[in-house]
Order: C-alpha cells, then structure tokens, then sequence
C-alpha cells in the first residue's frame, strides 16, 4: 500500500537517489526511537532501503508508520552523489590520469606527428626524441587494489576493524555490514546529540556525515572492543544452518545493543534462499544462538 500523498504517480518509479534513501533512513530510525518498531525490524528496513530499486519500494518500507508523509516529486530525475563518494571518484580519475601520462612518458610514445615544414603534412616517419631529464624508472606509484574484501569473511572484517579504528570513535549505535561495504553510525561529537554516518568501502573509510539527531532513549552505544571482527564472521557463518537453510546466502549482518536481549551486544544476520529471508540473532560472541526466525 502506498504511503500518503503517493497516489499512483509515474515518477515513483523513479529510481531513489543518496537524499532520497537518507531521508527515508532517518524515518526509520525515528520510528524506532518512538518504540514503533523493533531493533530487528528497523535494522532489516534500514538495509532494505539500500536495496530499493524505486521510490515507491521505498514508500513501502514506511507505509505503516504514521506521520510519514511522500517527498515530493522531483522535476526531473537528477543523480545524487555523496560528498565523500564525489571526493573518491576524483581522486581516482586524477590516479588514472597521472599513470596514464606516466606510461606514455615512459614508453616515448609521440602523441602528434610533427608537421613537414615544406609540405605542410604529418610526417609519420620522422623520429621523435624521448623528453630529457624523465626517468621513469624512478617513478614510484601507489598500489592499486584490484580486488574489494569481502566483509563476510573474518579476513575482511579484520581489515575493516583495523581501518575503522583509527577513523571511527567508540560510540557506535549500530553498524550494518554487507558483502562490499559497511555503514557504521556513530554518536556524532557535535553541540547538539546526533548520530552521523562513516561509509567503509574497497579498503577506505568516509569522515563522518552528520545523519539526524539522537535520543538516549534510542539505547546506549557500544565500542570497537565490545565486538570483535571473528565474532561476527563465526555469526554469519553459523546462521544458514540455524535457521535450517545450509545453502542460503547471507544479505548483511548488524551489530547493535539488543533491545529485546537484556540490552546486550548481538550480532543479527540475515539470509536468503529460493526467494525468502531467514534470520538468526547471536551474542556479541558469536557462538551462542538468542533468536532466529
């Protein structure tokens, strides 16, 4: 069912862009600090929203919250990119640029045929002198990963808490962690309670983005130490066979403190086979199975 004001628009079909997931995050997120939703409904909502393919699946993530209402129509669809993700991209393209100069350099490659002053045309067959003073062989370049960890596996995580550590503060209030990236929100150290939001992805780690505000009713906050990466790689393991599902693959796994667990640290997975999800909720050490569904 279509939240309010949706109707039948066409341009709910749209695909939804950066502003369009954090907004409908954010309603999430509130709704589950009013006590509308559970830790583990507003954690599978809360990754449904990366997945949404639309606007209008997004409309149904919260069409039985009340007080919702649609964002309204854009003119036209426009992209939206991150700050942190634009930043990214740049300084890749300059990465490409810079080898690509370098390999040219190095190679002594004439890029332009110089011209005949006699008759005017391209001479192919003229010899172009190698620039001097360039040594390429002195050119030291940075490695390039070819290959994104995988953060279901303990390898993965391990590298994800190695980085994380040094870019992330301990208050964590939650973290979602999907096969190629994570998304860690964090008590924000601003005037006014918040919580922002540091993306890791392909080895790298965001600074902080301020997300929406925060309530200690929300629950407490959890450390780096509280959890540790090998823990979350044996809950993920451990979860297709506890739901009685051996072949299903796992969407993402959260770690946050439990609302319903004594306010403990889990660590909840999600699966999926032939279609359908399964769920399983673990203690922070991974071993001991508190729920599954």
């Amino acid at each position: 069912m279509p939240i309010r004001g949706t109707g039948r628009r066409p341009e709910r079909r749209w695909r939804p862009s950066d502003a369009d997931r954090d907004r409908y995050s954010a309603a999430i997120a509130a709704a589950y600090g009013e006590g509308r939703l559970t830790l583990d409904d507003m954690q599978e909502r809360t990754a449904a929203v990366h997945d949404a393919g639309s606007i209008a699946a997004l409309d149904e993530l919260v069409a039985d919250i009340p007080g919702v209402e649609a964002p309204p129509s854009p003119v036209m669809p426009v992209p939206s990119v991150r700050p942190a993700r634009a930043r990214r991209e740049i300084v890749w393209m300059v990465l490409v640029g810079t080898l690509v100069a370098v390999g040219v350099a190095a190679a002594g490659i004439g890029l332009v045929a110089p011209t005949s002053v006699e008759t005017g045309t391209r001479d192919a067959d003229m010899e172009v002198a190698p620039a001097e003073n360039l040594r390429p062989a002195d050119v030291e370049l940075p490695e390039i990963a070819t290959e994104k960890p995988d953060l279901h596996t303990e390898a993965g995580l391990v590298h994800m808490w190695d980085v994380m550590l040094e870019h992330a503060p301990d208050g964590i209030q939650s973290m979602t962690i999907r096969p190629e990236w994570a998304e860690v929100r964090v008590l924000a150290e601003t005037d006014r309670p918040g919580l922002a939001s540091i993306r890791y992805e392909a080895g790298l780690a965001t600074e902080p983005e301020w997300e929406r505000s925060y309530s200690e009713s929300e629950g407490s906050s959890i450390g780096w130490d509280d959890v540790t990466p090998e823990a979350v790689a044996t809950a993920i393991t451990g979860t297709a066979d506890a739901v009685g599902r051996p072949g299903a693959d796992t969407l993402h796994a959260s770690v946050a403190r439990g609302r319903w667990h004594g306010n403990e640290v889990t660590i909840h997975v999600v699966v999926e086979d032939e279609g359908q999800t399964f769920s399983a909720t673990w203690d922070a050490t991974g071993t001991t199975e508190l729920s599954s569904q």
